[in-house]
């Protein structure tokens, strides 16, 4: 099976692509290379959208910079692996820290896939743009819900979504510590409004 295919399979039936995925056992060290890999194209991207394309960025200047926006995906990458195995341990899973980072990691690819659609179609038809990127963030939603449950084994999606809302708001409350601590209790007072 290539990577398309297994894309295709993680909309269609994100059951078996779990198991696909987590069957592949790959080493730790190789999945936190690849996470890096994950942010450093997020990254590309968000700076592509705001310098080339010229959307308007939902961050701060300070965060905006190519550096910090890496820096901040990473950490926040990272702190929704462990935050999503985690929560779902305390819930009964037995997702494992290997399992969760494949899938996530695997969203990732998939979304930023959607995402390259998406600027491609916004050179020719815009709206089709807005539907590719609201279709991407849904996409992502479905397969993250439908990974957690079968890295977890809780054979119910509501669980999985309680996972995914209550390590939403471990990494919100991480990151907001972390931002505090690199930019000072004032970050973010430069926001338009």
């Amino acid at each position: 099976m290539n990577w398309i295919e297994l894309a295709v399979l993680s909309v269609k039936d994100p059951k078996k692509a779990a198991g696909i995925l987590m069957g592949m056992r790959l080493e730790i060290a190789v999945l936190w290379k690849a996470l890096l890999l994950v942010a450093l194209v997020n990254t590309f991207l968000f700076v592509f959208s705001v310098e080339i394309i010229g959307l308007r960025s939902p961050y701060p200047a300070f965060f905006s910079a190519p550096f910090f926006n890496f820096a901040i995906m990473v950490a926040g990458l990272s702190l929704m692996v462990f935050a999503l195995v985690f929560t779902g341990r305390m819930m009964g899973g037995v997702g494992t820290v290997r399992d969760i980072l494949t899938l996530v990691i695997w969203v990732q690819i998939v979304q930023a896939a959607i995402q390259i659609l998406a600027y491609m179609a916004l050179m020719v038809v815009p709206l089709v743009a807005n539907i590719l990127t609201l279709a991407g963030g849904l996409i992502g939603l479905y397969m993250l819900a439908h990974f957690i449950n079968e890295s977890h084994k809780f054979n119910s999606l509501g669980k999985s979504v309680m996972v995914m809302v209550g390590a939403l708001l471990g990494v919100v409350i991480g990151l907001s510590i972390l931002a505090i601590m690199v930019g000072g209790p004032n970050v973010g007072s430069n926001l338009e409004l």
